[in-house]
Order: structure tokens, then C-alpha cells, then sequence
């Protein structure tokens, strides 16, 4: 923890620089600086900030507050092989993207969702309190203040991942990146899914006439044996796979018929077909 003082007079880049982490903390515990409505300039002092702001709290509580905010910030670190482990044990994990669409784009975590302005509503207005919510940016510092930002207002279960995706990359790896569509569901719910056993065909080319084909999405036949499906339901186990397959839905994937198998189980007569 740093050691510099700080008083009413300090300006908040003095605070910020002595305690990067007060951003966290003062978004969490008094809603300020999250935008533009609720922020404040370098050059303000701390006393100033209170006042615009109306903080009941004292300078002493304040300041107490930004001293304190390594360990409140610390609280919303997740290391990547952890939020992997989660995901390998099919836990319930909200995983958000929260860069931009060309970002998400070029590169980003099987299973994520891109967080957007209605998903934003949707998990504050909806969403379990509690739910398992991991947020990661490329280097971790904007999903950082997410997570803050959400815990804020009332979700109690967001982690921030350590480095973001460029430390997720590096220990986890990104399947399916530089490979072509159909060899990139497989390798993404081979990782995703522990599969033991795969199959994954393109049929594309027997629905060229359908508008799906001419809008770019292609049509996919999958057969998944995977030890994480004992125990579930053939719905619970569709919404693994969408939710391992959930980007290259949005534009690669115009329909895949689901073929979802614990280990020792037989072909089921029916199958489920997914379109986009």
C-alpha cells in the first residue's frame, strides 16, 4: 500500500497516482467516476469531488476509503487458469467480452458473449445477484473497472480476469483462432467440452440455396461425446455446445443438428437442429 499522504486538498490525479486502485474503490463504495455524469477532472481536490457530489461521509471516511482500495480491488481478480478450471467443470459462468465488435472480432474466449448496452441492462435488471459473472478486456485493466462497475450496482459475484485475453492466450490458449470454420467448432468444443470422442461435418454445400448459405452461415452436422453431459439433459447439453459456439453463431453457424452423448450411450433416434 503506498505510503504517500493525502488530505482534503490533494487532487485526485495526486490520489490516483498514489493509489491506482481509488478509481476501483471510490466507484464501489460512493458511485463516482464511472462517467461523465458522476466523474471528475485531474485537477479537482478531494474536498471538491465530496462537495460536487454530495458525499455525507467525512474527508477522514473518504480518504479511509481510498487507503482501502487494494483490497476492495483485490477482490475482483480472477487468474485465468481459474476462470478455465469453471468453465471445464460446466459451472454456470456469465463470461463477457467487454471490448469493441472489430476487437471481439479478430479474436476472443470460446463461450464469451460480447457484452453490448442491452446485455448490460439485461444482467443488472435480471440476472441471480449472485451469479458467477467473469469479465475480461485485453490487458484487464477496462474489465477491471466493469467488474467494478457492476458489483456497484448490486451484482456480488464479478471477477475481472488478471492480463485479460492477452494473459488468456498465453496460459489457456485460444482455440479455433487462424483455423477454418469447421475445424474451429471442432477445436472449440474439444477445449470447451472435454470431448472424448468428435465428429463435426460441413453440409454446407447441400443448402445452397437457402438464405442462411447466401448470407455467409454455414450448415453443420456435430456428434459430441463428452463426460461433462452425465447427468444432464439432451436441453442442457444443447446449451453447453451453444453456449461453447455462442460468437461463431452470430455469423459463421446458420444451423447445426446436435448429436450430444455421454460416454457409453447409444444414437438417439432424434436429433436437434439449431438456426441462426
Amino acid at each position: 500500500m503506498s505510503l504517500v499522504e493525502i488530505g482534503p486538498s490533494s487532487t485526485m490525479e495526486e490520489i490516483l497516482h498514489a493509489y491506482p486502485s481509488a478509481k476501483v474503490g471510490l466507484f464501489q463504495r460512493y458511485h463516482i467516476g464511472g462517467c461523465a455524469s458522476c466523474g471528475y477532472q485531474p485537477a479537482d481536490t478531494l474536498v471538491a469531488v465530496c462537495q460536487t457530489h454530495n458525499i455525507r461521509d467525512s474527508i477522514d471516511d473518504v480518504i479511509a476509503c481510498i487507503r482501502e482500495s487494494c483490497e476492495v480491488e483485490a477482490q475482483l481478480h480472477i487468474k485465468p487458469a481459474e476462470g478455465a478450471a469453471a468453465l471445464e467443470r460446466g459451472e454456470l459462468v456469465q463470461l463477457l467480452d467487454i471490448r469493441s465488435l472489430q476487437e471481439w472480432e479478430v479474436a476472443h474466449i470460446p463461450g464469451a458473449q460480447l457484452l453490448t448496452v442491452e446485455l448490460t441492462f439485461e444482467a443488472l435488471g435480471s440476472w441471480p445477484k449472485d451469479s458467477l459473472v467473469v469479465v475480461y478486456s485485453n490487458q484487464g485493466r477496462r474489465s477491471l473497472e466493469k467488474a467494478s462497475y457492476f458489483r456497484a450496482y448490486g451484482l456480488t459475484n464479478v471477477n475481472s480476469i488478471d492480463g485479460g485475453l492477452e494473459a488468456w492466450r498465453k496460459e489457456i490458449g485460444l482455440p479455433g483462432v487462424g483455423l477454418g470454420i469447421r475445424d474451429r467448432i471442432a477445436e472449440i468444443l474439444r477445449h470447451s467440452l472435454a470431448a472424448s470422442a468428435l465428429e463435426v461435418s460441413d453440409e454446407s454445400a447441400l443448402h445452397v440455396e437457402h438464405g442462411g448459405r447466401a448470407a455467409g452461415g454455414g450448415h453443420y452436422r456435430v456428434t459430441i461425446v463428452s463426460p461433462l453431459f452425465t447427468s444432464k439433459t439432451p436441453v442442457e447439453r444443447h446449451r453447453m455446445v451453444y453456449a461453447a459456439l455462442a460468437a461463431e453463431m452470430q455469423q459463421a453457424i446458420h444451423s447445426v443438428v446436435l448429436t450430444t452423448l455421454a460416454p457409453g450411450e447409444q444414437v438417439p433416434n432424434a436429433e436437434k437442429a439449431y438456426s441462426a
